[in-house]
């Protein structure tokens, strides 16, 4: 895939965490809040390393891929849902939005991907970096979709940084966590890159 820039135009809903206060604290055993602020970043943290891992957007967000031209076949990274929109350079440096007739849409392959429809051919762009931009939407939706596996490492996660708050503890055998068991977890949901 050629040079790509992916950046968050909507992100999910701050009030829709892939694992919630509630059930962080549940799997880690915590019954008081002076700790809350504390989870919740580590949630985040959990949640942002996930997707990483798998290339993957958990909960439902507006992305913006920015390429420099056109190519037979673009990648949409991170489990594209939907196209809302391709705008592009023409050789001018004017902006122009690309009708949806030119292109097919597949979402149902992982990475999505963006293909030429029969008969036409992808209009010349401006020479200049990021001069095509996808804006589409990517995720499994709502938090409550996310597959229980991907929440699954999240907690255990959590668990580990929560229990472990520096990379080393002095004086102790010094283990991986999570476990290569818990890794796995994410096997199922990852993208593969070729």
């Amino acid at each position: 895939m050629q040079h790509h820039v992916i950046t968050v135009v909507t992100p999910p809903a701050t009030d829709d965490p892939v694992v919630t206060l509630a059930e962080a604290k549940l799997h880690l055993r915590v019954e008081h809040d002076a700790d809350d602020d504390l989870i919740e970043a580590l949630v985040q943290a959990a949640t942002e390393q996930a997707q990483s891992e798998i290339r993957r957007q958990l909960v439902t967000a507006t992305l913006l891929l920015q390429i420099d031209r056109f190519s037979s076949c673009i990648e949409l990274p991170r489990g594209a849902r939907q196209v809302q929109s391709i705008e592009y350079d023409d050789e001018s440096g004017t902006e122009q939005l690309l009708d949806d007739a030119v292109y097919i849409v597949d979402v149902d392959t992982l990475p999505g991907r963006i293909t030429l429809a029969d008969g036409y051919s992808w209009p010349s762009t401006y020479p200049g970096p990021n001069a095509v931009r996808i804006t589409y939407t990517a995720g499994y939706g709502a938090a409550s979709a996310v597959p229980a596996g991907i929440k699954a490492w999240i907690k255990l996660h959590v668990g580990a940084l929560y229990r472990n708050r520096e990379a080393f503890a002095l004086g102790a055998n010094v283990s991986e966590l999570p476990s290569r068991f818990t890794a796995s977890l994410l096997d199922p949901y990852r993208i593969l890159l070729p």
